[in-house]
């Protein structure tokens, strides 16, 4: 089997290669620079790839060639608003870079693989709950995350239906919080707190083990589908 993985050095996407890596996938660990964490992995590291930039589809088909991918995962995200209090805190340029790089950069990414992709391929879209599936959040802020994340739900449920005459299929997982760095300082900031201050929040390896087994429970029959870490499934 081989996988692409985007946001690979570190955090969920770190977890998701070692996951991977055990189970004896051929891993493509897509990042803007690796990490000692993820060079020590011996997986095949595709370095110089930013989501948010359109050259990142020209750096992903050199790296990949011919070699046909069995499964892609859209992991590559940022998180800027999460530290604005307020709608009148909240500057919009870092709303701007959340879309460019979590909405449209997995566009890129998916793009950029089509062509590497077969009949029974499989892509995954990392996204979040927080309020994106029609659901009255349970606090506010980080709104630029936030809603680019519900962009990706809305790409999902259409490049489903796009590919599924093509064999390919589709699902949006929501990992819930795991515990990485990136969690560490939101939480750090005093601004939001996750539930990782409660404990009982997978580590990224565990997390990551999580999003496989969704992965291999993937079929046509549920191509376009949503689930959540507790396996919440939204058709």
């Amino acid at each position: 089997m081989k996988a692409l993985v985007t946001g690979a050095n570190r955090g969920l996407g770190l977890g998701i290669c070692t996951a991977m890596r055990d189970k004896g996938y051929d891993v493509f660990a897509a990042c803007r620079k690796s990490s000692p964490e993820l060079g020590a992995l011996g997986v095949r590291l595709v370095e110089g790839v930013d989501v948010g930039n359109p050259e990142a589809i020209a750096a992903i088909r050199n790296a990949l060639g011919k070699d046909v991918l069995d499964v892609v995962v859209c992991n590559a995200a940022i998180n800027i608003s999460y530290a604005y209090r307020t709608i009148e805190e909240l500057k919009l340029e870092d709303v701007e870079d959340e879309y460019r790089v979590n909405t449209v950069g997995m566009v890129r990414t998916v793009q950029a693989v089509l062509p590497n992709l077969h009949e029974g391929s499989k892509v995954i879209l990392l996204t979040t709950s927080g309020g994106t599936l029609g659901r009255n959040p349970l606090r506010g802020g980080s709104y630029g995350y936030r809603m680019s994340k519900g962009g990706i739900n809305t790409f999902g449920f259409l490049l489903a239906s796009e590919l599924r005459p093509r064999g390919i299929a589709v699902r949006m997982i929501s990992p819930g919080p795991v515990d990485t760095d990136m969690t560490r300082v939101i939480n750090a900031s005093g601004i939001v707190k996750t539930a990782i201050v409660h404990g009982h929040v997978p580590d990224p390896v565990t997390a990551g083990n999580v999003v496989l087994r969704q992965i291999d429970e993937l079929d046509m029959e549920s191509t376009g589908s949503w689930i959540d870490q507790t396996g919440k499934l939204w058709a």
